[in-house]
């Protein structure tokens, strides 16, 4: 058995955030029902102090008129202005959407030509390779039939697949 000084149930629970939060609701509800039911008075003691209760005081004072809440044109506009609220939320959801779709898009665009390009540039690289181990290189006619290519012809495509692979291979 523990013994020792233990803090109240009711202190331990007034002092608990929820506690002091779900207390403070509790109490102002329960303040509000009288003003919500009946009316209110405001009257001024003889120190000047200004009061406001549900019970008629002793001396003679009119009831505060409240009004009872919003007006008809009030709430109408409130429910236009949530409505207007709402239709814009949907409207940048909307668009923050179609900007993700859009980044999607551009993104898959960008991988498709960076595959392209390494394809690209693999070719060339070993066409490059190809055309400079000087082993006898051919292309095909017009008629389908093997050519053979010339020494100056070599040169122009070596020179044509280094520039190919200097400008566009740079990875």
């Amino acid at each position: 058995m523990e013994t020792g000084h233990r803090k109240p149930v009711a202190s331990a629970w007034a002092a608990s955030a929820s506690g002091r939060v779900g207390f403070s609701l509790l109490l102002f509800g329960l303040l509000g029902i009288p003003l919500a039911q009946g009316q209110v008075y405001k009257w001024v003691d003889e120190h000047g102090r200004t009061h406001y209760t549900d019970r008629r005081p002793l001396e003679q004072v009119e009831p505060l008129v409240l009004e009872g809440g919003p007006s008809e044109a009030d709430r109408r506009e409130a429910e236009a202005r949530a409505e207007r609220l709402i239709e814009l939320d949907r409207r940048r959801t909307g668009m923050r959407e179609r900007q993700k779709a859009r980044e999607a898009q551009e993104v898959a665009e960008r991988e498709r030509e960076a595959a392209s390009r390494r394809r690209e540039c693999g070719a060339a690289r070993r066409d490059l390779a190809t055309l400079r181990e000087q082993r006898p290189v051919y292309t095909l006619g017009p008629d389908g039939e093997n050519v053979f290519i010339g020494d100056r012809e070599r040169v122009d495509m070596i020179r044509t697949l280094e520039t190919l692979i200097a400008t566009r291979c740079s990875e």
